[in-house]
């Protein structure tokens, strides 16, 4: 029944989606930049993967003796709408499972490493939902890669927020 309800076209689901809590809306990213901007459109802000309900049942379904056949929504879900699972991840309550931090983790550093308009959407959402995350993220970018604090400033003037001085403290400490 989820492989066919993440299969039905987002627009025969818009009416239950109304009371559902949305991962991410555009008008979160209205005061962005405009790679930003254009890549929170409305396909993708109308995506099945864009519900956190939908996020937390694909987990708890994964937390138990059904994960087997949640494996594949998940790759799925991983495949087509990656952003969106993150995003919507990172804003599930902890504890988080073993798997659910797995998958954060590495999407994580594939997002703050990389470049172009889905990692700053990301970068802009994180920064959004989940700061703590997203400087941890960053501590830990710098820990592993001294020569990443030019990319972390590029994020950071990106995003026009001022963590540095924040990063440079617990970074030395």
């Amino acid at each position: 029944m989820l492989r066919e309800l993440i299969a039905t076209p987002a627009k025969l689901l818009e009416q239950e989606w109304a009371a559902s809590t949305r991962i991410f809306t555009r008008e979160q990213f209205a005061q962005s930049n405009p790679i930003v901007r254009a890549h929170a459109s409305a396909e993708l802000e109308s995506s099945v993967w864009n519900c956190i309900p939908l996020i937390e049942t694909v987990m708890s379904l994964a937390d138990n003796e059904v994960h087997e056949d949640v494996k594949p929504i998940l790759d799925a879900g991983l495949k087509s709408n990656t952003e969106l699972l993150f995003l919507g991840l990172v804003q599930l309550k902890a504890p988080w499972s073993s798997l659910h931090q797995d998958v954060v983790s590495k999407l994580l550093h594939v997002y703050l490493t990389g470049s172009g308009a889905v990692p700053q959407f990301v970068q802009t959402g994180l920064w959004q939902m989940n700061q703590g995350l997203f400087v941890s993220g960053l501590l830990d970018l710098y820990d592993h890669d001294r020569s990443a604090l030019v990319k972390i400033l590029r994020i950071c003037e990106d995003l026009s927020v001022m963590i540095l001085t924040n990063l440079l403290d617990s970074a030395r400490a």
